[in-house]
């Protein structure tokens, strides 16, 4: 689980979502499938994200993300 404030940019059609952390700084999100419409309504807010890290190393680059609960509107300054 992480939590953090979702980012998402639109580059050839598509959302590239980030979550923005301030103990991890940003990390890059793949979001399955399922979740990725819910995740449209979710950018800019705090949000709280279960998955798995790509490749299973805690701590890596990009975040395999399976399930999203929006926290906050808006982003908190913790979250950035």
């Amino acid at each position: 689980m992480i939590i953090g404030c979702l980012r998402g940019n639109l580059e050839n059609g598509n959302v590239r979502y980030a979550l923005e952390t301030t103990s991890r700084g940003t990390i890059q999100l793949s979001p399955e499938p399922s979740i990725a419409p819910k995740l449209v309504e979710f950018i800019d807010r705090e949000v709280r994200l279960n998955g798995n890290w790509e490749n299973g190393k805690p701590g890596g680059r990009r975040f395999q993300a399976a399930n999203a609960r929006a926290l906050a509107e808006g982003c908190s300054a913790k979250g950035r």
